[in-house]
């Protein structure tokens, strides 16, 4: 039995038409023992891989070289995402080829693949269907991504906005002041607070933001329109 880095390795015998396996093999495919049909081991691949496995395994007996496949079978109680490359070796006698079959176990990191996934759906969601506005940015400042609602706050369409800046929406009087702060913001790394802006219709707008900068040219903020609230503030502080 060879032990090659864990890989379950089987060879065909032809005149048996048995796929005799290594220990990993065994180990791998949940076998009792060392020699399964190949039928058996068809088999085990999910139904709606099966056509595909047979096929596979039909194109690979025909050609001659290395034939990869990935699939997902039965292994006793657990479901296994694997790759298996079959290679046939072409022998001198007419018994036909010489058939070796590689089998790794990719479960990990598929199941890591579907949980990334997952999350980039569930973020996605977020990101669209959020009433906060959301904006990503360079770090020159310049939007990279935004949601919905910061087309709605802003007043743009999304193929203007992205491409904008901070700077678009800021007063000329304070492109100073804004230019510190978001100096002291990429020494920080983050920042909250409140910041009024301009339209493009000349109003003003008010609001609450929080800003992170999650990695190089990825800064992520969040904005919520409290002009209202200000507006209703500064009447209240008048009575």
């Amino acid at each position: 039995t060879i032990d090659t880095m864990g890989l379950g390795i089987g060879h065909l015998d032809r005149d048996a038409n048995l796929v005799r396996w290594n220990q990993p093999g065994i180990d791998l495919l949940s076998l009792e023992s060392a020699s399964q049909s190949v039928d058996q081991f068809l088999d085990r691949v999910l139904v709606e891989y099966r056509d595909e496995a047979r096929q596979f395994w039909k194109d690979a007996l025909a050609s001659e070289g290395t034939q990869s496949s990935e699939m997902r079978i039965q292994c006793g109680n657990n479901t296994l995402d694997i790759l298996w490359s079959v290679h046939a070796r072409r022998r001198s006698d007419d018994r036909g080829p010489d058939v070796t079959i590689l089998c790794a176990d990719l479960t990990d990191v598929r199941n890591q693949d579907r949980r990334h996934r997952e999350r980039e759906d569930y973020f996605a969601a977020i990101f669209d269907c959020s009433l906060n506005a959301i904006v990503v940015a360079d770090d020159s400042g310049t939007y990279i991504d935004a949601n919905p609602a910061a087309c709605d706050l802003f007043q743009l369409p999304r193929e203007v906005l992205i491409g904008s800046s901070v700077a678009r929406f800021v007063r000329p009087s304070g492109a100073e002041d804004t230019a510190a702060h978001y100096k002291r913001y990429m020494e920080m790394g983050e920042d909250v607070g409140e910041f009024s802006f301009v339209l493009d219709d000349g109003s003003i707008r008010t609001a609450q933001y929080h800003a992170v900068r999650i990695d190089k040219d990825f800064n992520l903020s969040i904005l919520s329109d409290i002009t209202d609230r200000k507006e209703m503030e500064q009447k209240l502080a008048l009575k």
